[in-house]
């Protein structure tokens, strides 16, 4: 018999999900709005016949890029072109005026505006989280429960091997073929697509307990905003087929639940502590699904820079550090450093930041 869930993802931090597409400087304009972005082809039909002449010729001087951008920020017309606003920081507003200000040429100036973009629904645009990203999601988790309840199997880099020998064989054995996840989208309140994003920077931090760590890397992104809410399905099927031998069977999403609480919460608190040491922001489950949390909800961690030790297998992690020596290849059980979300792009130290991925998935089962 199947049984059907209707679920509920509450974000509980920031998530990006990445869509393969950037945005860059002709596709959106800042201004005192925030980040203003449309569609190109609605933009050059707002243009006269003398701007679209001059859009021509300064598209044939590639020597002259920043030109571009500026001649966008300069035609933009918020009242002909439509267009939806995603909030920003100081830092971008900043820079993205500095750009156009300047004759930048160097490319790796002008690569800085090109924004990471979550992924989306291309007919309406709005972010939603994949059913696929989910399921690999939970997936892990379980299979790192079963690896548990079995006899370990332990330092197995190949992913694939290492899946067979937990499921004991390939696709015939996995009970994950009868979970079909929906994908998920967002409750919209009064139409407010703007709510829904917000452009950040993902900086890594050495892990090391120094508040006045500096950032090694920064990278600009579009991610979806704490607090939104999506809306999917969840369908568990009769796993009676599958070897008896096999620890843990799949007979409802409190199965998951369960599995969720043993992967999580002990890599939760050690990230807090992390966070504490390092003057960051710690992970708080609202009061609201406290009393819920693991009764009829539970977590979930999706999404780039989610940390890599929630994202593989316990006893089979495999996780590249920066060797001390070039053409060195180190690997470790945890990383040396953590990606965190700020609003500034070079912090000075880690206040106010915080950690990708969480997530909370609330359920009830259809009658």
């Amino acid at each position: 018999m199947i049984k059907h869930y209707k679920i509920k993802l509450h974000t509980l931090s920031q998530i990006h999900i990445g869509s393969g597409e950037v945005y860059d400087p002709t596709q959106f304009v800042i201004n005192e709005d925030g980040m203003c972005v449309f569609d190109r082809d609605d933009f050059i039909k707002s243009l006269n016949d003398d701007q679209l002449k001059e859009l021509s010729k300064l598209s044939l001087d590639s020597n002259k890029p920043v030109s571009v951008f500026r001649f966008f920020k300069d035609k933009f017309d918020k009242t002909k072109v439509k267009h939806r606003v995603i909030k920003i920081s100081k830092d971008l507003r900043e820079g993205y005026q500095k750009l156009c200000n300047s004759g930048a040429l160097d490319k790796s100036v002008i690569n800085q505006f090109e924004l990471k973009r979550n992924i989306f629904n291309p007919i309406k645009g709005m972010p939603y989280i994949p059913g696929s990203s989910l399921k690999g999601c939970i997936k892990t988790f379980w299979m790192s429960e079963q690896n548990k309840l079995q006899a370990k199997i332990k330092n197995e880099s190949n992913i694939k091997k290492l899946e067979n020998s937990i499921l004991e064989g390939s696709f015939g054995n996995d009970p994950f073929r009868f979970v079909k996840v929906s994908d998920l989208y967002p409750v919209v309140e009064d139409n407010n697509e703007e709510a829904l994003t917000e452009i950040v920077y993902a900086v890594m931090i050495p892990k090391k307990a120094d508040k006045e760590a500096r950032s090694e890397l920064t990278v600009a992104l579009e991610v979806i905003k704490k607090g939104v809410v999506f809306k999917g399905t969840i369908s568990i099927d009769d796993q009676g087929e599958l070897p008896s031998r096999q620890a843990v069977q799949i007979a409802g999403i409190e199965t998951l639940m369960q599995t969720s609480k043993n992967y999580y919460v002990k890599k939760m608190l050690s990230e807090n502590d992390l966070l504490g040491k390092l003057g960051a922001m710690r992970l708080s489950v609202d009061k609201e699904f406290a009393g819920k949390l693991y009764k009829s909800s539970f977590l979930v961690r999706l999404g780039h820079h989610s940390s890599a030790e929630f994202i593989t297998i316990d006893d089979n992690k495999k996780i590249k550090i920066s060797p001390p020596r070039v053409n060195e290849k180190v690997f470790a059980e945890s990383a040396t450093t953590i990606w965190l979300s700020s609003n500034i792009k070079k912090p000075q130290g880690q206040k106010g930041m915080k950690s990708f991925g969480w997530g909370l998935i609330e359920f009830e089962q259809e009658q």
